[in-house]
Protein backbone atom coordinates (compact mmCIF):
# COMPACT_ATOMS: atom_id res chain seq x y z
CA UNK A 1 0.00 0.00 0.00
CA UNK A 2 0.92 3.56 -0.50
CA UNK A 3 2.00 5.52 2.35
CA UNK A 4 1.55 9.39 2.72
CA UNK A 5 3.54 11.31 5.71
CA UNK A 6 2.40 15.16 6.23
CA UNK A 7 4.92 16.86 8.27
CA UNK A 8 3.38 19.82 10.40
CA UNK A 9 5.02 22.56 11.66
CA UNK A 10 4.53 25.03 14.19
CA UNK A 11 5.01 28.29 12.59
CA UNK A 12 4.05 30.31 16.65
CA UNK A 13 4.05 29.46 19.93
CA UNK A 14 3.37 32.10 22.11
CA UNK A 15 3.02 31.51 26.30
CA UNK A 16 0.35 33.97 27.89
CA UNK A 17 -0.22 34.94 32.10
CA UNK A 18 -2.84 35.59 33.63
CA UNK A 19 -3.22 39.47 32.30
CA UNK A 20 -2.31 38.05 29.07
CA UNK A 21 0.84 39.36 28.37
CA UNK A 22 3.44 37.67 26.25
CA UNK A 23 5.50 36.67 28.11
CA UNK A 24 7.36 34.53 25.73
CA UNK A 25 7.17 33.88 21.88
CA UNK A 26 8.73 32.07 19.21
CA UNK A 27 9.83 35.38 17.86
CA UNK A 28 11.42 36.69 20.53
CA UNK A 29 10.57 40.33 19.65
CA UNK A 30 6.90 39.80 20.44
CA UNK A 31 7.74 39.00 24.04
CA UNK A 32 6.90 41.87 26.44
CA UNK A 33 9.86 43.53 27.68
CA UNK A 34 9.99 42.28 31.13
CA UNK A 35 10.05 38.62 30.09
CA UNK A 36 12.35 38.89 27.21
CA UNK A 37 15.56 37.96 28.72
CA UNK A 38 13.52 35.93 31.08
CA UNK A 39 11.85 33.17 29.09
CA UNK A 40 12.79 30.98 26.45
CA UNK A 41 11.33 28.17 24.45
CA UNK A 42 13.36 24.96 25.79
CA UNK A 43 11.39 22.75 22.94
CA UNK A 44 11.65 22.20 19.17
CA UNK A 45 8.56 23.81 17.84
CA UNK A 46 9.14 21.17 14.65
CA UNK A 47 8.50 18.43 17.03
CA UNK A 48 5.57 20.09 18.67
CA UNK A 49 7.46 21.07 22.01
CA UNK A 50 6.59 24.35 23.44
CA UNK A 51 8.32 23.52 26.67
CA UNK A 52 8.57 26.87 28.49
CA UNK A 53 11.65 28.08 30.88
CA UNK A 54 11.26 30.71 33.24
CA UNK A 55 14.57 32.05 34.62
CA UNK A 56 15.06 34.21 37.57
CA UNK A 57 11.70 33.21 38.82
CA UNK A 58 10.16 36.18 40.61
CA UNK A 59 6.27 36.81 43.10
CA UNK A 60 5.13 38.65 40.13
CA UNK A 61 5.14 35.33 38.00
CA UNK A 62 2.29 33.98 39.72
CA UNK A 63 -0.58 32.97 38.27
CA UNK A 64 -2.05 30.49 35.38
CA UNK A 65 -0.28 30.47 32.17
CA UNK A 66 -1.38 29.66 28.82
CA UNK A 67 -0.11 28.36 25.65
CA UNK A 68 -1.28 29.14 21.87
CA UNK A 69 -0.06 27.82 18.37
CA UNK A 70 -0.54 29.29 15.14
CA UNK A 71 0.30 26.60 12.00
CA UNK A 72 -0.03 28.87 9.11
CA UNK A 73 -2.56 28.88 6.42
CA UNK A 74 -4.34 25.75 8.65
CA UNK A 75 -5.25 26.81 12.37
CA UNK A 76 -4.59 28.63 15.19
CA UNK A 77 -5.34 27.78 18.86
CA UNK A 78 -5.20 28.65 22.20
CA UNK A 79 -5.00 26.85 25.13
CA UNK A 80 -7.05 28.12 27.55
CA UNK A 81 -8.76 25.46 29.32
CA UNK A 82 -5.49 23.64 30.11
CA UNK A 83 -3.40 26.07 32.10
CA UNK A 84 -0.50 25.66 33.84
CA UNK A 85 -0.16 27.89 37.52
CA UNK A 86 2.70 28.82 38.43
CA UNK A 87 3.12 29.51 42.74
CA UNK A 88 6.09 31.20 43.97
CA UNK A 89 5.84 30.69 48.13
CA UNK A 90 10.03 32.23 48.67
CA UNK A 91 12.28 33.49 46.04
CA UNK A 92 15.56 32.07 47.19
CA UNK A 93 18.51 32.96 44.51
CA UNK A 94 21.60 30.07 45.16
CA UNK A 95 24.96 31.18 45.18
CA UNK A 96 27.72 28.73 45.25
CA UNK A 97 31.36 29.14 45.72
CA UNK A 98 33.64 27.33 43.38
CA UNK A 99 37.17 26.65 44.49
CA UNK A 100 39.74 26.97 41.19
CA UNK A 101 42.31 24.40 42.47
CA UNK A 102 45.52 23.18 40.15
CA UNK A 103 43.63 19.96 38.99
CA UNK A 104 40.99 19.06 37.16
CA UNK A 105 37.43 19.08 38.40
CA UNK A 106 34.35 16.89 38.51
CA UNK A 107 30.98 18.70 39.32
CA UNK A 108 28.02 17.05 40.32
CA UNK A 109 24.74 18.57 40.50
CA UNK A 110 21.87 17.24 42.55
CA UNK A 111 18.21 18.19 43.54
CA UNK A 112 16.42 17.14 46.43
CA UNK A 113 13.05 17.20 46.97
CA UNK A 114 11.48 18.11 50.87
CA UNK A 115 12.05 14.01 51.88
CA UNK A 116 15.46 14.10 50.97
CA UNK A 117 14.49 11.48 47.69
CA UNK A 118 16.68 12.92 44.58
CA UNK A 119 14.80 14.52 41.90
CA UNK A 120 17.55 15.21 39.80
CA UNK A 121 20.85 14.25 39.29
CA UNK A 122 24.03 14.60 37.07
CA UNK A 123 24.17 10.75 36.90
CA UNK A 124 20.67 9.97 35.69
CA UNK A 125 20.46 6.52 37.21
CA UNK A 126 20.51 8.28 40.59
CA UNK A 127 17.10 9.74 39.82
CA UNK A 128 13.75 8.99 41.61
CA UNK A 129 11.73 7.13 39.25
CA UNK A 130 9.04 9.15 39.09
CA UNK A 131 11.41 12.05 38.22
CA UNK A 132 13.77 9.92 36.07
CA UNK A 133 13.88 11.23 32.17
CA UNK A 134 11.62 14.38 33.50
CA UNK A 135 13.92 16.26 35.48
CA UNK A 136 17.38 17.52 34.09
CA UNK A 137 20.17 19.93 34.86
CA UNK A 138 20.06 23.19 32.44
CA UNK A 139 23.31 24.97 33.88
CA UNK A 140 26.70 24.44 33.47
CA UNK A 141 27.79 23.84 36.94
CA UNK A 142 31.24 24.82 36.91
CA UNK A 143 29.70 28.45 36.00
CA UNK A 144 27.66 28.32 39.13
CA UNK A 145 24.20 27.73 37.11
CA UNK A 146 22.27 24.91 38.85
CA UNK A 147 19.56 25.58 36.90
CA UNK A 148 16.66 22.27 37.01
CA UNK A 149 14.44 21.91 34.37
CA UNK A 150 10.83 19.34 35.23
CA UNK A 151 9.85 18.33 31.91
CA UNK A 152 5.51 16.92 31.82
CA UNK A 153 4.81 18.59 34.85
CA UNK A 154 2.52 16.78 37.13
CA UNK A 155 0.40 18.02 40.53
CA UNK A 156 2.26 15.75 42.65
CA UNK A 157 5.55 17.49 41.61
CA UNK A 158 4.87 20.25 43.76
CA UNK A 159 7.09 20.97 46.77
CA UNK A 160 10.18 22.19 48.40
CA UNK A 161 13.40 21.72 46.71
CA UNK A 162 17.38 22.19 47.66
CA UNK A 163 20.54 21.59 45.56
CA UNK A 164 23.58 19.98 46.59
CA UNK A 165 26.54 20.50 44.93
CA UNK A 166 29.79 18.19 45.10
CA UNK A 167 32.87 19.09 43.50
CA UNK A 168 35.52 16.00 43.12
CA UNK A 169 35.91 14.58 45.81
CA UNK A 170 36.44 16.77 48.56
CA UNK A 171 34.19 19.70 48.39
CA UNK A 172 30.26 19.12 48.87
CA UNK A 173 27.26 21.24 50.56
CA UNK A 174 23.66 21.13 50.37
CA UNK A 175 21.52 24.51 50.49
CA UNK A 176 19.23 22.95 52.73
CA UNK A 177 18.86 26.96 53.86
CA UNK A 178 17.81 27.75 50.54
CA UNK A 179 14.76 26.32 49.76
CA UNK A 180 13.05 26.69 46.81
CA UNK A 181 9.32 25.83 46.63
CA UNK A 182 6.76 25.35 43.74
CA UNK A 183 2.93 24.56 43.75
CA UNK A 184 1.62 23.04 40.24
CA UNK A 185 -2.14 23.20 39.79
CA UNK A 186 -3.89 21.96 36.69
Amino acid sequence: GLCVFVQTNYDKCIWYNKDNQVICHSDKSQTSGQFRNRTKLLGDLSKKNCSLMIDDLQQSDVGPLYFRIEIKGYDQYSYKSNKVSVSVKEVTHIHFLLLEKLFPQTFTGIWYNDNDQVVCHSDASQTLDQFRNRTKLLGDLSKKNCSLMIDDLQQSDGGTFYFRIEITDYDKYSYKNNKVSISVSM
